[in-house]
C-alpha cells in the first residue's frame, strides 16, 4: 500500500490541535518566593500564608488597558498607563490579604502576576474564562471532523468497505439458507408432459 503524505499529515495536525486544546485550557499551579507568573484572561486562586498582606503588581504590556475583578471588597478596577511608545506597560497594584482569593484577568494582553516578597504563595492559574475555553474545544472538535472527512475523502472512503465487509460476515457455523430451500439439488427430468 502506497504512503499517503496527506492523510499523515492530517494525522498529525489533528494531534497537534488536541495537545494545543489541552496545554490552552488546562490550569497551572505556581509556589514560591519572588512569585511571577503569566495570567492570561482566566481566572487566579491564590493563597497568602503569612499574617501580613502583601504588595502584588498585574502587569501587562502594550496601550491596552485589562480590568480585574476579584473576591477582595477594594481589589477591582482598571489598569494605569505606565511610559509611552513601545516600552509603554498597564500596571495595576493591590494588596493581597493572607488567605486564599481569586480575581480574574479582563482584556489585556501578556499580564503577569508579579510579588517580590520572601513569603511562599502558592497560585492556581485557569489560563481562559469558561466561554473561551468551550469555545476553543468546538473549534477543535469542528477542525478535527473536518480533517477525519478529508482523511476518509482522500482514501476514497475505503474504511467504509471495511466496516461493511467486518459486520456483514456470514457466519460459517450455520448452513447455508440456499441449500435448506433446495437450491443446488439435482432435479430429475420426466420429459414434456404436456397433452
Amino acid at each position: 500500500m502506497k504512503f499517503n503524505w496527506k492523510v499523515a499529515v492530517a494525522f498529525i495536525l489533528i494531534a497537534v490541535a488536541i495537545v494545543f486544546g489541552i496545554t490552552s485550557t488546562s490550569a497551572s499551579s505556581h509556589a514560591g518566593k519572588n512569585l511571577t507568573f503569566a495570567v492570561g484572561t482566566g481566572s487566579v486562586s491564590i493563597t497568602n500564608s503569612s499574617d501580613v498582606a502583601i504588595p502584588v503588581q498585574l502587569i501587562g504590556t502594550g496601550t491596552r488597558s485589562f480590568s480585574v475583578t476579584s473576591s477582595l471588597d477594594d481589589v477591582s478596577g482598571s489598569s494605569d498607563r505606565d511610559g509611552s511608545g513601545s516600552s509603554t506597560t498597564q500596571t495595576f497594584a493591590f494588596e493581597l490579604p493572607s488567605g486564599v482569593h481569586e480575581f480574574t484577568v479582563v482584556r489585556g494582553k501578556d499580564v503577569s502576576f508579579i510579588a517580590e516578597t520572601d513569603t511562599n504563595l502558592q497560585a492556581t492559574v485557569q489560563p481562559l474564562s469558561s466561554s473561551e475555553s468551550s469555545m476553543m474545544m468546538a473549534a477543535i472538535g469542528i477542525f478535527a471532523l473536518a480533517a477525519l472527512y478529508f482523511i476518509s475523502q482522500t482514501t476514497k472512503h475505503q474504511w467504509i468497505g471495511i466496516v461493511r465487509s467486518k459486520m456483514g460476515k456470514p457466519d460459517e457455523s450455520k448452513p447455508s439458507e440456499e441449500l435448506e430451500l433446495g437450491q443446488g439439488v439435482n432435479l430429475k427430468s420426466y420429459g414434456d408432459n404436456r397433452s
